[in-house]
């Protein structure tokens, strides 16, 4: 059974709505894990959709920090930024969903040129 774009495009857009809003309700309150950073952990080398959405909720439900981090890390290669950061994370994912999520979670957590 296929999924239509604009289901898939629906879910994605409540996923990314449910982890914004739950960013007011839960900051501070638990632990140092963040949303961001749970997804480039579980997120890259996902190979479909259904298993991408299951990580967001993964993560949603682990990490209740969904503030931005803004890291200013030198890595061998200089300055890291969300731009390196995508291609690190997303080259070898072939879902477009979670390609897109990772792409999020890089500008969030890193500094963009």
């Amino acid at each position: 059974m296929r999924i239509n774009y604009r289901l898939k495009y629906i879910i994605i857009s409540f996923a990314v709505f449910l982890a914004v809003s739950m960013q007011y309700a839960y900051a501070g309150i638990f632990g140092s894990c963040n949303y961001y950073e749970c997804i480039l952990d579980k997120m890259p080398g996902t190979d479909n959709d259904v298993v991408a959405n299951q990580i967001v909720f993964q993560c949603i439900q682990k990490c209740k920090d969904m503030g931005q981090k803004n890291k200013w890390r030198i890595g061998l290669s200089g300055k890291v930024t969300a731009e390196k950061c995508f291609v690190k994370h997303a080259k070898s994912t072939r879902s477009e969903q979670a390609a897109i999520v990772i792409r999020t979670a890089c500008y969030m957590l890193y500094p963009y040129e």
